[in-house]
């Protein structure tokens, strides 16, 4: 949009100079150069400080966003609250970008427990829209559809869809052991701290508030909206505020699917 309006420019200067018989045109290719040169110059800036986009290659925050999705990134937004989709380097492995939703702060407390979120102790509600959901999924090449029951919910003033997997019953959070990088099997990250595992009742049943994470100082945690096939802070642990690249603001392509978050 922005190499479009430069042309635009470039061509209505063009033909107001030819109106003006007296003033001497420049040469079109130069001037052509010109205006590349600077449109190129502005998308740079643009993309390195202000907005990025990125592609979305895992289906780990359908129905939110869809592998071959655009999205458009805010960097200027390096901070974030309950409910925002951020885009991350991953802290056990920062030359990939990851994106999620955020769920907890520094100083909340995270427990899931058979599909339910708890949030500082309390249930965050989630509302069934679709029993028989589906999304399309993409393994080694090979495109399948998943059923999953679709749900809508809340989340520090944010509303939005996920899915819950009636197939897989992963998820449950916090187990014995804290997330981090090395629970995880990937090398250790001087930047993640741990957070710390409270017991709140022994003997629980399974579906029980037993125990809760608490998320520690200058981190945040998250989870995708497709709960139960997403790889996110209930495995490796939480993203340092230094690792957030952006929030993201919406997708741009394909068009039959623009929306913004």
């Amino acid at each position: 949009g922005l190499f479009a309006l430069h042309v635009a420019s470039a061509v209505e200067a063009f033909i107001q100079l030819r109106r003006r018989r007296s003033t001497p045109l420049p040469h079109p290719v130069k001037y052509g150069v010109g205006v590349i040169v600077v449109s190129s110059i502005a998308m740079g800036f643009v993309s390195q400080v202000m907005l990025q986009a990125f592609r979305i290659p895992a289906s780990s925050m359908v129905p939110t966003v869809a592998i071959g999705d655009h999205v458009f990134v805010n960097k200027l937004a390096r901070t974030a609250t309950h409910g925002d989709v951020i885009v991350f380097a991953q802290p056990c492995n920062p030359k990939r970008d990851y994106i999620k939703r955020v769920i907890a702060l520094a100083g909340d407390t995270v427990e899931v427990r058979c599909k339910k979120l708890f949030l500082n102790g309390k249930e965050v509600r989630e509302e069934l829209v679709d029993a028989n959901g589906s999304y399309a999924d993409n393994y080694d090449g090979t495109w399948t559809t998943t059923t999953a029951a679709l749900y809508r919910s809340t989340l520090g003033g944010r509303s939005f869809e996920l899915f819950h997997s009636a197939e897989s019953t992963n998820g449950d959070f916090p187990g014995a052991e804290l997330p981090n990088c090395v629970v995880d099997g990937q090398p250790p990250n001087s930047a993640q701290h741990d957070g710390t595992l409270v017991v709140t009742k022994t003997g629980a049943t399974a579906c029980e508030q037993q125990s809760h994470f608490v998320v520690p100082a200058d981190s945040v945690f998250v989870m995708g909206d497709n709960r139960e096939n997403s790889n996110d802070s209930r495995y490796w642990g939480v993203v340092p505020v230094g690792n957030i690249k952006g929030r993201a603001v919406g997708i741009h392509w394909p068009l039959g699917r623009l929306r913004n978050f």
